[in-house]
């Protein structure tokens, strides 16, 4: 009676190219992907279009911006630790929330920025009550 069993090349053979086939369709999704996200953020195109000239402007963020990354590090380091201290995925909480918590900003900033933000709101109030935008139609 033989037998029926693939040989161990070609199950090996046969394992590499599905898992070929599975990197392949993955690189073509990421491309695709990639595609949408040039045309959604035209300064990216530019940028990758006109690689031989990047000026120190493209690189650089607005105030707002710093403020924001800012806060999402901070964030995202509050969160791992809080996630480590109820032993959510222990190990993967607490990497990444000493990497989280050295890539942070000095707490003097978070003061700052707070302060900006509740300056921002102070204003928006009372442009909003003092016959500004919030009382139109009124």
């Amino acid at each position: 009676m033989s037998s029926t069993k693939p040989s161990p090349a070609k199950a090996v053979t046969s394992t590499a190219d599905r898992e070929l086939a599975t990197l392949k369709q993955q690189c073509n999704a990421l491309a695709d992907q990639l595609g949408r996200v040039l045309l959604s953020v035209p300064a990216i195109g530019r940028l990758l279009a006109n690689t031989t000239t990047i000026s120190a402007e493209d690189l650089l963020l607005t105030s707002e911006e710093v403020q924001e990354a800012a806060l999402r590090t901070i964030w995202l380091a509050h969160y791992y630790s809080l996630a480590r201290d109820l032993g959510v995925l222990p190990e993967l909480a607490t990497a990444q929330a000493e990497r989280w918590r050295a890539a942070a900003p000095p707490e003097e900033l978070l003061h700052r920025i707070a302060a900006d933000v509740a300056r921002q709101v102070r204003e928006y109030a009372q442009v909003g009550t003092g016959g500004g935008l919030g009382t139109v139609g009124r």
